[in-house]
């Protein structure tokens, strides 16, 4: 298991949720719960994600967690929209 910090760079628009820094960038999965500790909502989904077309995760600690329906799945296949310095932690299962 290993956790991912994001923080949101640009208000409104999409970012990876794995940062470019993150040696993990590339990193396959089975399971992973993202918890929003911002005090702003943020929405989580695919390339395609909108304020209105994803998850939507409320201000200060809500958790959404996913398991890939194909068995693994990747942290690049991951977008979230949200505010500027607002906080994204995912926790990742191998």
């Amino acid at each position: 298991m290993y956790v991912i910090t994001t923080t949101i760079a640009t208000t409104g628009a999409a970012q990876r949720v794995y940062s470019r820094t993150v040696p993990y960038r590339n990193a396959r999965f089975q399971t992973a719960t993202m918890q929003n500790r911002g005090s702003n909502s943020m929405t989580v989904g695919d390339s395609s994600v909108t304020t209105t077309n994803g998850i939507q995760l409320t201000a200060s600690g809500s958790l959404i967690s996913t398991q890939p329906m194909a068995g693994i799945s990747d942290l690049q296949d991951f977008w979230v929209i949200g505010t500027a310095g607002d906080v994204l932690v995912t926790m990742v299962f191998p």
